[in-house]
């Protein structure tokens, strides 16, 4: 796939050494605008996310495993307790020449600015990031920030926002704002303009949610004759349909135990899985030879030796091996950047899917779904998310219905968008 305009003059001005933000709504080229800076800079171009699944996803390490960070949340006194192995990773002299933060909406601003000032000490230049270029990525009007009970009593002492455009840090940037707009998911064009009105909660978000509950409705009965998958705002309605679409199943259980091994975290496939004949499943990476794709899914057929057989809902049978997942960590070899590996985790890259969380389901393509509409939102940006995985308006149902509360926009996001993302100092 080639780079459209607005993507070949992002890889421009990084060639440049511009500190650049990356945007743009689901579905729009993102993720293969990243992949395509690191193919011409991979020898000088750290990646990093805010969560583990998200490093896996961009092949990088997370923020916190770069940094050496602590999981508390982030004061002046961590600014100055930089890490030897970072000050090595990112010394002036170094052969790193640019971050790229992925999921940007995701990181906390005590995160952002910590990363910020441990930079100035690091390479001993009082400038934004020490004068490190910094590309960011990602769409403040989905997923936000976490911000835990604890955190929220000490937190909202030192900043106004939990975004990371809210901080000085992020105007002393002075970031170039990239833009994507053209839609590489959606390509109906009444359906693009509803969900761009649900995504910024603009003034007749009332009457998208009117459309989307009227045609989620009428297609309901044809979308589940197709087997979709259900996207649930909580965690617990996702478990309950996989459990009981599950135990719906007859023949025997086959379970598959992942190995863990050093400090690796997180499940990027479960630690136990659980598949009978029939089992819907969901692929949780891309295959090296192309044979499946991350959020593809299909149903369990068997075991052929120490392989997987599922029939992909294309009707292509494929046979999957174990994968492994590996925890990297960044590191400087002479005058060379490398990577070596903190722990590692292997299993079948499959998980149950007739239910998943629309928090798990950012950066997905769906092709049928059923939005499970029975429990309300409460973040910002989640029925957006929920709404733009499905690739069209016929592959979209509507279980319930979707309140107008379940539009939930934050208005300082809207602030910064008008101001052009050049950051509101809220610090």
């Amino acid at each position: 796939m080639a780079l459209n305009e607005r993507q070949q003059y992002a890889l421009k001005q990084v060639a440049l050494g511009h500190s650049i933000y990356i945007s743009g709504s689901g579905g729009k080229g993102k993720s293969f605008t990243i992949r395509s800076i690191v193919e011409k800079f991979a020898d000088s171009t750290v990646l990093l996310a805010p969560t583990g699944i998200a490093a896996l996803n961009i092949q990088g390490s997370t923020i916190h495993s770069a940094f050496k960070l602590s999981f508390d949340m982030l004061t002046k006194k961590h600014w100055t307790r930089t890490n030897a192995k970072a000050e090595q990773l990112f010394a002036k002299s170094g052969p790193v020449k640019r971050i790229i933060i992925d999921e940007i909406s995701m990181v906390r601003a005590d995160i952002l600015v910590t990363i910020d000032q441990q930079l100035r000490r690091i390479r001993r230049l009082n400038v934004a990031f020490g004068g490190l270029q910094v590309i960011v990525v990602g769409d403040f009007y989905q997923l936000p920030p976490v911000l835990t009970r604890k955190d929220e009593k000490v937190f909202f002492n030192f900043y106004e926002s939990p975004f990371s455009f809210g901080t000085e840090t992020w105007s002393s940037a002075g970031f170039e704002h990239i833009e994507l707009v053209q839609n590489m998911r959606q390509s109906d064009e009444t359906f693009r303009n509803h969900l761009e009105m649900i995504r910024t909660k603009g003034p007749t978000y009332k009457q998208s949610v009117d459309f989307f509950n009227k045609i989620g409705s009428k297609n309901l009965d044809n979308v589940l004759e197709n087997d979709p998958i259900f996207l649930c705002s909580v965690n617990r309605n996702a478990d309950a349909i996989n459990a009981q679409h599950y135990e719906e199943l007859d023949g025997k259980e086959h379970t598959f135990y992942a190995k863990r091994s050093g400090q690796f975290k997180g499940d990027p496939a479960p630690y136990e899985l659980n598949l009978k004949y029939g089992t819907k499943v969901m692929f949780t990476v891309n295959d090296r030879d192309g044979s499946y794709v991350n959020g593809e899914t299909g149903y369990f057929l068997g075991v052929v030796g120490d392989k997987i057989q599922v029939l992909k809902d294309n009707d292509v049978e494929v046979l999957v091996d174990k994968n492994t997942w590996e925890d990297k960590e960044y590191v400087v070899d002479g005058d060379e950047l490398s990577t070596t590996s903190n722990g590692k985790y292997t299993q079948y890259p499959l998980k149950q899917a007739w239910a998943v969380s629309i928090h798990k389901s950012q950066g997905l393509t769906l092709e049928n779904a059923v939005i499970d509409a029975s429990a309300s939102c409460f973040v910002s940006g989640q029925m957006y998310v929920a709404l733009s995985r499905i690739k069209s308006l016929d592959g979209m149902g509507i279980m319930g219905k979707i309140r107008n509360s379940d539009i939930i926009v934050d208005e300082t996001i809207k602030e910064f968008y008008e101001n052009d993302c050049r950051g509101i100092g809220l610090l």
